[in-house]
């Protein structure tokens, strides 16, 4: 339930948080006593019924009315910048790192209602990784975490044992898989990894990079983009893509070839597990094998943790209302709820929901075993382009919106020549922060 002692932390703490409100109140409805807009990124229409239900059951116990806003995670970025433009932006957000930290860079995120949120839950209740790709280089964060994924290679293990191929984890076995598994005639594919101008390549591609020691920036934030190590870390995915099936391929084409027995290698996030129950049940289970890393001259393992924040373009009321729900989404009855909509995609932050028996207690998660463990495992390992010697550079907010990293690719695969590509985009970034 909507727990007073948030309300009386915010009386306490409104005269710190009234100024940014006041400055920052783009789209807000005055004085706040009509609700607040939520937007969210989980915009699958079954997830929408869920957490429809939970805003309910927030209104119904004395929460403030929410009018949630539902938006494709790849369209975020965009439509925050024409909100901005049309001073109509929403008073609390949830999405991806890579977005909190863009507002957080621009000002629009209340860092004193998130601190405020944080340690209402309980900063020790979080892990800590989670925490670390939130925090804010000023200190304090720029979103409370939600929930988290690792990506890694998923393979079947019965392919690669009648090719007597090793587990994909290097460079080497990776290319050597891609190249033996290829038989575009028979409708076999060598690998599924993205190769359109989206956030799933820039994913599928960034463990081979940070595998190289090739970053987007270096410690003190400035763009090394244009390195050898990058170069070489393009070259190396564009010979991959050679083997992927034909044209453009988005996540959705990577999870059915791998459905289909069409790709018997793709690199996804753990939002797949569900999916190869489905398409294959126990049996394909089984059958699949995971490795989180890619190694090369290190080894890296990308991953992702979305969270949830108020905005700045918020009043002290709507402030208020929008850490009530961010508190009230993170009590166990309705986090697990959350974290149900896609089992083992959506990987809890919170310790003490790990052991919930209600949480375990989901065929899903029961059935994936060992695989299961591996996959938390990879929660500790991840890496990001905008997270640096531990320092984010909230500035990657801003290069991951424009989808810089994945359209450098792309022109690669078009045919044009990679040090040259990676020289401009570069620039571009450059330009961009």
């Amino acid at each position: 339930m909507v727990s007073d002692h948030t309300r009386r932390r915010f009386v306490a703490t409104t005269g710190s948080l009234s100024i940014l409100a006041a400055a920052g109140c783009l789209g807000g409805d005055g004085d706040g006593a009509d609700g607040l807009e939520f937007w969210s990124q989980e915009n699958q229409e079954y997830r929408q019924e869920t957490i429809n239900g939970l805003v309910a059951d927030f209104e119904a116990q004395g929460g403030m009315a929410i009018d949630t806003v539902y938006i494709d995670e790849d369209d975020m970025s965009e439509q925050v910048t024409a909100a901005q433009a049309a001073g109509d932006m929403p008073q609390a957000i949830q999405g991806r790192s890579e977005l909190l930290h863009q507002l957080g860079n621009e000002d629009l995120i209340s860092p004193d209602a998130v601190q405020n949120v944080i340690d209402g839950v309980g900063a020790d209740e979080f892990q800590q990784g989670s925490l670390e790709l939130l925090a804010a280089p000023e200190g304090g964060y720029h979103g409370v975490p939600l929930t988290a994924w690792p990506q890694g290679f998923y393979y079947r293990k019965s392919a690669f044992d009648e090719h007597g191929l090793d587990e994909p984890r290097t460079w080497d076995d990776i290319l050597e898989a891609a190249e033996t598994l290829h038989d575009p005639d028979n409708d076999q594919y060598g690998i599924g990894i993205g190769t359109e101008t989206s956030s799933y390549t820039e994913e599928c591609f960034t463990g081979f990079a940070l595998s190289n020691d090739a970053r987007v920036f270096n410690a003190d934030g400035d763009i090394v983009f244009d390195s050898e190590e990058m170069v070489e870390a393009v070259e190396f995915y564009a010979e991959l893509e050679q083997y992927t099936p034909p044209g453009r391929n988005d996540h959705d084409d990577a999870r059915r070839t791998y459905q289909n027995e069409d790709c018997h290698l793709i690199a996804w996030s753990s939002f797949i597990l569900d999916d190869i129950e489905e398409a294959g049940g126990e049996e394909m289970v089984n059958d699949t094998g995971f490795v989180p890393a890619v190694e090369n001259v290190r080894s890296s393992t990308y991953g992702r943790v979305t969270g949830i924040a108020p905005l700045d373009t918020a009043t002290d009321q709507q402030l208020e209302g929008g850490a009530d729900l961010i508190e009230f989404l993170l009590e166990d009855e309705q986090y697990i709820q959350w974290l149900h909509l896609a089992p083992n995609g959506m990987l809890p932050v919170l310790d003490r929901v790990t052991d919930n028996p209600d949480y375990n207690d989901h065929e899903t998660l029961e059935m994936w075993g060992d695989t299961l463990d591996d996959i938390v495992a990879a929660l500790d390992e991840v890496e990001q382009f905008g997270f640096v010697d531990g320092q984010v550079i909230p500035e990657w907010g801003d290069i991951a919106g424009e989808l810089l990293v994945p359209e450098t690719l792309v022109r690669v695969f078009d045919g044009e020549d990679p040090e040259t590509v990676v020289e401009e985009q570069a620039e571009r970034m450059r330009d961009t922060i």
